[in-house]
Protein backbone atom coordinates (compact mmCIF):
# COMPACT_ATOMS: atom_id res chain seq x y z
CA UNK A 1 0.00 0.00 0.00
CA UNK A 2 1.32 3.31 -1.00
CA UNK A 3 0.72 6.00 1.43
CA UNK A 4 0.79 9.83 0.51
CA UNK A 5 0.45 12.83 2.84
CA UNK A 6 -0.25 16.28 0.60
CA UNK A 7 -0.45 19.45 2.96
CA UNK A 8 -3.39 22.12 2.38
CA UNK A 9 -3.63 24.98 4.86
CA UNK A 10 -5.33 23.58 7.99
CA UNK A 11 -6.02 20.17 6.97
CA UNK A 12 -3.68 17.12 6.12
CA UNK A 13 -5.44 15.40 2.86
CA UNK A 14 -4.48 11.67 3.16
CA UNK A 15 -4.27 9.05 0.23
CA UNK A 16 -3.33 6.10 0.13
CA UNK A 17 -4.09 3.37 -2.29
CA UNK A 18 -2.81 -0.03 -4.16
CA UNK A 19 -2.60 -0.90 -7.86
CA UNK A 20 -6.65 -1.29 -7.82
CA UNK A 21 -7.68 1.57 -6.04
CA UNK A 22 -7.67 5.21 -4.05
CA UNK A 23 -8.55 6.05 -1.10
CA UNK A 24 -8.81 10.15 0.09
CA UNK A 25 -9.78 11.22 3.54
CA UNK A 26 -9.02 14.78 4.81
CA UNK A 27 -7.76 14.92 8.39
CA UNK A 28 -8.78 18.26 10.22
CA UNK A 29 -8.23 19.43 13.90
CA UNK A 30 -5.09 21.98 13.55
CA UNK A 31 -6.45 25.43 14.08
CA UNK A 32 -3.66 26.84 11.70
CA UNK A 33 -1.75 26.12 8.63
CA UNK A 34 0.28 22.22 8.83
CA UNK A 35 4.23 22.73 8.40
CA UNK A 36 5.15 19.11 8.39
CA UNK A 37 4.28 15.29 7.94
CA UNK A 38 5.58 11.83 8.92
CA UNK A 39 3.94 8.50 9.06
CA UNK A 40 4.84 5.56 10.75
CA UNK A 41 6.87 3.10 8.54
CA UNK A 42 4.44 0.42 9.20
CA UNK A 43 1.99 2.98 7.91
CA UNK A 44 -0.97 2.86 10.89
CA UNK A 45 -0.08 6.01 12.44
CA UNK A 46 0.79 9.46 11.18
CA UNK A 47 1.76 12.53 13.07
CA UNK A 48 1.49 16.19 12.00
CA UNK A 49 3.12 19.55 13.02
CA UNK A 50 1.20 22.70 12.74
CA UNK A 51 1.48 26.86 13.31
CA UNK A 52 -0.79 26.11 15.71
CA UNK A 53 2.07 25.09 18.13
CA UNK A 54 0.94 21.15 18.54
CA UNK A 55 1.76 17.73 17.49
CA UNK A 56 -0.98 15.89 16.59
CA UNK A 57 -1.13 11.25 16.16
CA UNK A 58 -3.34 10.38 13.36
CA UNK A 59 -5.31 7.01 12.60
CA UNK A 60 -3.95 6.47 8.87
CA UNK A 61 -6.94 3.71 8.82
CA UNK A 62 -9.42 5.57 10.29
CA UNK A 63 -8.65 9.68 9.63
CA UNK A 64 -9.29 9.65 13.65
CA UNK A 65 -6.95 12.25 16.00
CA UNK A 66 -5.75 9.93 18.49
CA UNK A 67 -3.75 12.49 20.45
CA UNK A 68 -2.70 16.37 20.58
CA UNK A 69 1.04 16.98 21.97
CA UNK A 70 1.50 20.25 23.74
CA UNK A 71 4.34 22.41 24.94
CA UNK A 72 6.19 24.29 22.26
CA UNK A 73 5.77 28.23 22.70
CA UNK A 74 6.90 28.42 18.91
CA UNK A 75 5.48 27.23 15.63
CA UNK A 76 6.08 23.79 14.86
CA UNK A 77 9.19 23.31 11.59
CA UNK A 78 9.48 19.51 11.40
CA UNK A 79 8.00 16.20 13.19
CA UNK A 80 9.59 12.77 12.43
CA UNK A 81 9.31 9.52 13.52
CA UNK A 82 11.83 7.36 15.25
CA UNK A 83 12.66 4.08 13.18
CA UNK A 84 10.80 1.77 15.96
CA UNK A 85 7.60 4.38 16.05
CA UNK A 86 8.45 4.37 19.87
CA UNK A 87 9.46 8.20 19.59
CA UNK A 88 8.59 11.43 17.94
CA UNK A 89 10.28 14.32 17.50
CA UNK A 90 9.28 17.93 17.08
CA UNK A 91 11.31 21.08 16.21
CA UNK A 92 10.22 24.75 16.86
CA UNK A 93 11.19 28.23 16.22
CA UNK A 94 10.78 28.32 19.89
CA UNK A 95 14.53 26.63 19.74
CA UNK A 96 13.46 23.17 21.13
CA UNK A 97 13.66 19.97 19.53
CA UNK A 98 11.43 17.84 22.09
CA UNK A 99 11.10 14.27 21.94
CA UNK A 100 7.48 12.66 22.73
CA UNK A 101 6.44 9.05 23.73
CA UNK A 102 4.42 7.96 20.74
CA UNK A 103 2.17 5.43 22.41
CA UNK A 104 1.29 7.86 25.81
CA UNK A 105 1.66 11.22 24.06
CA UNK A 106 4.27 12.49 26.95
CA UNK A 107 7.52 14.52 26.75
CA UNK A 108 10.50 12.49 27.34
CA UNK A 109 13.11 15.26 26.29
CA UNK A 110 13.82 18.82 25.91
CA UNK A 111 16.55 19.72 23.97
CA UNK A 112 17.59 23.51 23.69
CA UNK A 113 19.19 25.46 20.99
CA UNK A 114 20.00 29.21 22.03
CA UNK A 115 20.48 30.98 19.04
CA UNK A 116 18.24 29.95 16.43
CA UNK A 117 14.56 28.19 15.34
CA UNK A 118 15.40 24.80 14.48
CA UNK A 119 14.07 24.13 11.24
CA UNK A 120 14.47 20.19 10.60
CA UNK A 121 14.31 17.00 12.51
CA UNK A 122 15.03 13.75 10.75
CA UNK A 123 15.42 10.20 12.52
Amino acid sequence: MRLLCHLLLRALILTCGGWDFWQECTLRGHSENVISVAYLPDGKHIVSGSNDKTVKIWDAQSGEEKCTLRGHSGILTSVAYSPDGKHIASASWDKTVKIWDSTNGQEVIIVFWHRCAICCCVH
